[in-house]
């Protein structure tokens, strides 16, 4: 982070503040795997949901006792999802 430029982190701040895609995720026409914590209070699993119920092709998985850093929180739970998404994935390709 230190070798990230005062402007640059300004953008970085500015759109992540300003985008909002949300009306566009019923467009989204792949499978996608939202994975949130429970206790995240970036990502609230309530604002995941809602994510969720907007796609056509999704999950929707919310790890207890886990926050915004799932993937590190909860590695063994957050990997067992990811690759029983992308097996699901592989074998309706393969039909």
């Amino acid at each position: 982070m230190e070798r990230v430029s005062e402007e640059t982190y300004k953008n970085v701040i500015e759109c992540l503040v300003t985008f909002d895609r949300y009306h566009d995720l019923p467009l989204i026409q792949v499978p996608c795997c939202l994975i949130s914590g429970s206790e995240d209070t970036n990502s609230p699993s309530k604002t995941m949901m809602k994510m969720f119920e907007k796609l056509q092709f999704g999950e929707y998985y919310d790890l207890k006792d886990t926050g915004h850093l799932v993937n590190l929180e909860s590695p063994e739970k957050t990997n067992n999802i990811v690759l029983k998404f992308l097996d699901k994935i592989k074998k309706n390709l393969e039909t």
